[in-house]
């Protein structure tokens, strides 16, 4: 995690492992073609690159995916795979939020994930663009590209 990330909420910072309850993964053995790819950061800056947060998926039929912010506040909720959020003027850069997801794989499967993710719009420093893994860089079989994202370094 950051040491740099900005929390706004004066709350007890929630446990990253709060929206994981309840998630169902029934695919060991079953030899399901299913892929899910999380990346830990986006840029939603308006270039094009980056600039929604979603999972990347491969033989995915449904999915329940949904974001919150270090309050608890649920900021998006989509059951259409391949639909990100799209964070507009919501979003804080260099902060952490939150994904749930419990998707339905083509062989009627679930695989659930959870976990944290940062918005970027600078490097913060001491960290390198290649330390992020954003949605662009993944293929079927995980990472296989570089990203095309460009960004500049914090000051």
């Amino acid at each position: 995690m950051l040491a740099s990330v900005i929390q706004s909420c004066h709350k007890e910072r929630l446990e990253r492992t709060r929206y994981c309850d309840d998630l169902i993964t029934d695919t060991l053995g079953t030899g399901d073609s299913c892929r899910i790819y999380i990346p830990y950061a986006f840029t939603p800056n308006g270039d094009g690159v980056n600039d929604l947060f979603m999972p990347v998926a491969y033989h995915v039929k449904s999915w329940q995916f949904e974001i919150y912010d270090n309050c608890g506040e649920r900021l998006f909720y989509s059951t259409q795979p391949g639909q990100g959020w799209n964070a507009s003027s919501r979003v804080r850069y260099i902060h952490s939020y939150y994904y749930r997801l419990q998707a339905f794989t083509d062989s009627n499967h679930r695989i659930g994930q959870c976990g944290e993710f940062i918005a970027l719009d600078c490097i913060p420093s001491g960290f390198e663009l290649h330390q992020f893994s954003f949605s662009d860089q993944y293929g079927y079989d995980g990472i296989s590209y570089a990203t095309n994202e460009v960004i500049g370094r914090c000051d």
